[in-house]
């Protein structure tokens, strides 16, 4: 599981450096284990957290990030004055 969390961790690095701290969680009451990505949002003012079912592929999980480079990467003036959905972020740049 360390070498998932390092392996996830160091691909995320690569598109959003040192942004998204990932780490796994067992729930208790199923006993499943989950890939968590906390990262923080200037929008809300707040850690934010993403999680998906640990998988030996985890493309769910890094789909989710790079969706999101471009808000994750913008300032947080550009992210607080954002009204959108943060998949559309760059969307709404281009116009």
């Amino acid at each position: 599981m360390t070498n998932t969390i390092r392996s996830v961790q160091n691909e995320l690095n690569k598109i959003l450096p040192n942004l998204v701290t990932v780490s796994t969680e067992i729930n208790e009451e199923d006993r499943v284990t989950y890939l968590v990505g906390e990262y923080y949002s200037h929008k809300f003012n707040k850690l934010m957290r993403h999680e998906e079912i640990l998988e030996n592929n985890n493309k769910v999980f890094m789909m989710f990030f790079e969706q999101r480079v471009d808000y994750m990467m913008a300032t947080a003036k550009e992210q607080i004055e954002y009204n959108g959905h943060p998949f559309f972020f760059n969307e709404s740049k281009n116009k």
